[in-house]
């Protein structure tokens, strides 16, 4: 085992979930042990779970810590008046998350299920304001769109966003950010 490092606890942790995340990626999350995880982090297996309590605390740490993410997306955006600026915020910072972070896309769509109920809840409840935002902008800006179809193409639009973590491309950086968001802004405003 290599040298212990010592980071304050908020930075143990994200090195933490940090490791898991890859593990989780690389090999399952069921193929994953606690040893394995503390092992990538260079620490004892009991040290790990001063941080977190088992593997699914591990989980519920990453959904959490994406929650996080997507209800600041959501503030930020919220923040601007009008409706397609506000659109267009909120595609950067989708294509942002879904390409800083592809591993999580499916780990999520394959362990949420997983969860203790009150947890998979409280998961499922920032999806469902997350989304919400989405559809109360598209509306506002689309007002021929009735709410149903405007949920159902901001569906689609995560749909494709996020199938950049089920795919290689030999695009990367900028020009496969600018890609995406050019194929949200299409969907958004039809030709």
């Amino acid at each position: 085992m290599a040298t212990r490092q010592r980071l304050p606890g908020g930075q143990r942790r994200e090195q933490i979930l940090q490791a898991a995340l890859e593990l989780f990626r690389t090999r399952s999350f069921d193929a994953v042990g606690m040893r394995d995880v503390a092992a990538a982090c260079s620490m004892s297996p009991t040290g790990i779970y001063w941080h977190f309590a088992n593997k699914e605390a591990l989980l519920i740490g990453l959904f959490d810590r994406l929650s996080d993410q997507l209800l600041d997306g959501v503030r930020t955006a919220s923040r601007v008046a009008d409706p397609r600026a506000r659109l267009a915020g909120l595609v950067d910072f989708h294509v942002d998350q879904s390409l800083s972070e592809p591993a999580l896309i499916p780990i999520y769509q394959r362990e949420e299920a997983g969860l203790q109920p009150t947890e998979r809840a409280r998961v499922r409840q920032v999806l469902r304001e997350y989304l919400a935002a989405w559809t109360d902008a598209l509306v506002e800006y689309r007002p021929d769109l009735s709410p149903e179809a405007a949920r159902t193409i901001v569906v689609a639009i995560f749909g494709m966003l996020n199938s950049t973590a089920f795919h290689r491309s030999d695009l990367s950086g900028r020009p496969l950010r600018a890609l995406l968001i050019g194929l949200a802004d299409r969907v958004i405003d039809p030709p």
